[in-house]
């Protein structure tokens, strides 16, 4: 026989199959929304973070030129004394006072062989940077002269690139003493290469990579 429920025992039932109030849920959502922003808080912290080291290493490395220039009274790659004072760093520079396609791997030899910078005597390759790319030398770019030796990392996100340029310089890549360019192919931990033309600032996205350059 069927047992049949009272009219309170079925009132009771609906009560607990009840789902969440409009306060339950405000309170989820709350929370919801504190854990996404502290989460975007975070990586932007990180990103942050990442952007400093960077720019001080890019600090760090033009005033350890300036040291080996006083120093030696050469430019680390172009240097011709190089070998005689340390044996076992690989190569000479040719001491016309740049620094050219030949000698843009040989530079960063010659800063860790004066223990301006770390790695062994005859290492030649590229730093990294925070963000994965690579530190390199080329012979101007981003609307430098051609000549100049200019020190450029890769791999810059572009809302780091868009404040590094409000921070530190001008606000424009193409102009000022930091300059902004497509990352360059061919570019290897081992391997040089030259950063291309300067971008226009209104055609950086967070979405994409550059590369920055400095003038040394």
């Amino acid at each position: 026989m069927r047992t049949m429920q009272t009219p309170s025992a079925k009132l009771g039932t609906l009560e607990s199959q009840k789902g969440f109030t409009l306060i339950e849920l405000s309170i989820v959502l709350v929370i919801i929304g504190l854990l996404v922003g502290g989460v975007i808080k975070g990586q932007e912290l990180i990103k942050g973070s990442r952007q400093n080291n960077m720019m001080n290493a890019i600090q760090g490395y033009t005033a350890a030129v300036s040291n080996y220039q006083g120093t030696y009274r050469a430019l680390p790659g172009d240097d011709s004394g190089a070998q005689t004072r340390w044996t076992g760093t690989g190569a000479n520079g040719n001491g016309n006072g740049l620094i050219s396609a030949a000698e843009r791997q040989t530079f960063w030899a010659h800063m860790r062989a004066a223990g301006l910078i770390t790695g062994a005597l005859a290492d030649t390759t590229n730093p990294t940077n925070a963000f994965g790319g690579l530190f390199f030398i080329s012979e101007g770019g981003g609307g430098f002269a051609a000549t100049a030796p200019t020190l450029c990392t890769s791999r810059v996100p572009g809302d780091v690139v868009l404040r590094i340029l409000t921070q530190y310089d001008n606000g424009q890549s193409n102009s000022g003493d930091i300059r902004v360019s497509v990352n360059p192919a061919g570019l290897t931990a081992t391997t040089a290469a030259n950063a291309g033309a300067a971008v226009a600032t209104n055609t950086i996205t967070a979405d994409n990579s550059y590369a920055v350059c400095s003038r040394l």
